[in-house]
């Protein structure tokens, strides 16, 4: 890497704004960036050898990144399959069934989005050289990931500020689903409303608030929990949540529109 590269990284570290949760560092909360834009983002951060473990949804995923490439997979959570073809294994461009398998476990660990946390070690194994494994920009264009982060809109930012008050969510931009997270079990039940009274709640919003509006519904999902519906210009959000927290809610919202 050369200097100007370097030192373009390490300024980029320092002026981030980090985010903590249980002193693990918060990179992504599920909708921005995307899971896999946030993994691969730290990778291309990461100049020295370092162990990154990724924890969501009570799940795992351990890698060995340097010179901003990614090196290998050194450690899953037991819930994942198909890691014999990949753990302790070297990512090489000679060795696509290894970077196949790689992307495989990352679909699984990333099925679900939310909140995400990494926790940066010194390497136990694949320390090796500066050169080795396959850059974070290479496995972006072949996974045809975004690597650099796209501006957050404002219903991304009101899932943010909900935190974890938002059990589930979906985000619409134009009527169509365009990203979602949260509980599985209640995300099938708000993907259901969205599927079946979509019409009802945008209208419900329209005719109290107007075209662009914010309208909780308590227990709109029965035991699963409430709803909150959010619309914007050309873009809407339905997200659950407990009845008792509908205070903050929508004071989430509000913070948003100021």
């Amino acid at each position: 890497m050369d200097k100007d590269t370097l030192a373009q990284k390490l300024a980029a570290l320092s002026s981030e704004g980090e985010t903590f949760e249980n002193g693990l560092r918060v990179i992504s909360d599920g909708t921005e960036p995307s899971v896999l834009t946030a993994i691969l983002g730290e990778v291309d951060m990461t100049v020295l050898p370092r162990q990154l473990t990724f924890k969501m949804n009570a799940t795992e995923i351990t890698l060995v990144a340097g010179g901003r490439r990614l090196r290998g997979l050194v450690k899953a959570s037991k819930d994942i399959v198909g890691v014999t073809g990949v753990l302790g294994k070297s990512l090489a461009h000679e060795e696509p069934d290894v970077i196949e398998g790689l992307r495989g476990i990352l679909d699984q660990f990333t099925a679900t989005a939310s909140q995400l946390t990494v926790e940066s070690d010194e390497p136990d194994a694949m320390g090796g050289q500066t050169d080795s494994g396959v850059t974070a920009a290479n496995l972006a264009e072949m996974w045809d990931v975004p690597l650099s982060v796209q501006p957050i809109t404002a219903m991304q930012k009101f899932i943010r500020g909900c935190g974890s008050l938002a059990t589930a969510w979906i985000i619409l931009s134009d009527d169509v689903e365009t990203t979602n997270g949260g509980d599985g079990t209640k995300l099938e039940a708000l993907k259901k409303a969205l599927e079946q009274q979509w019409s009802t709640f945008s209208q419900s919003v329209d005719q109290l608030t107007g075209e662009q509006g914010f309208i909780c519904l308590n227990n709109a999902l029965g035991d699963v929990g409430s709803v909150a519906i959010a619309k914007g210009v050309g873009e809407a959000a339905l997200v659950c949540y407990d009845a008792e927290n509908m205070v903050e809610i929508h004071a989430f919202w509000s913070s948003t529109q100021s």
